[in-house]
């Protein structure tokens, strides 16, 4: 079957300059002693581009942090077209997110708080946006398990700490089917 032609943005560039001004930031970050990733993350030191061969699956950018408990890194994932719908996050960086934290097809098994992977995208739905950085927010101040308590369904008489967009995208983020004998998951 021949292959459909595939749009301007793909074949124009519009991608790779998407993915450089998300790399410009982080450069201004390594400049000037921020970071986008958060002050928490520590402050960045290196931007690397397109870092498979490090072991990173998310790999359009790899973002290396100095902190004070030790070095930091995040693979980073760019994307210039709205990826995170109501429907959820794209199924092969939900693949390639578990396949890191495992470290199933590559030599870089995600290290606990110290690294992370991270998903830039161009838009979001304003109710996507909405509620991903309330969730976001949430998650920053609590407990993994009060977080938890908070996306489980309740009785509905007793109150609910999230909206069904929130529980939807978090649940879009469960460990895919192939990769769940590869370690603990929750």
């Amino acid at each position: 079957m021949p292959k459909k032609k595939a749009p301007v943005q793909v074949t124009g560039g519009g991608g790779f300059r998407y993915e450089n001004s998300a790399a410009a930031r982080f450069l201004l970050d390594l400049l000037s002693g921020t970071n986008s990733l958060g002050a928490e993350f520590g402050r960045v030191t290196r931007v690397d581009w397109q870092a498979r061969d490090t072991g990173w699956l998310a790999d359009d950018l790899v973002i290396t942090c100095a902190h004070p408990d030790g070095e930091r890194t995040s693979g980073v994932s760019v994307k210039s077209a709205q990826q995170v719908t109501a429907g959820g996050f794209p199924k092969d960086f939900v693949e390639i997110a578990w396949a890191q934290w495992f470290g199933s097809g590559t030599n870089r098994k995600l290290s606990g708080g110290d690294d992370a992977i991270v998903l830039i995208v161009g838009s979001m739905a304003h109710d996507v946006e909405d509620a991903w950085s309330s969730f976001l927010r949430d998650a920053l101040k609590t407990t993994p398990a009060r977080m938890a308590a908070r996306l489980s369904q309740t009785d509905p008489g007793a109150g609910v700490q999230s909206s069904a967009l929130q529980r939807a995208l978090v649940a879009n983020f469960a460990c895919p089917e192939a990769l769940r004998g590869e370690g603990q998951h929750g």
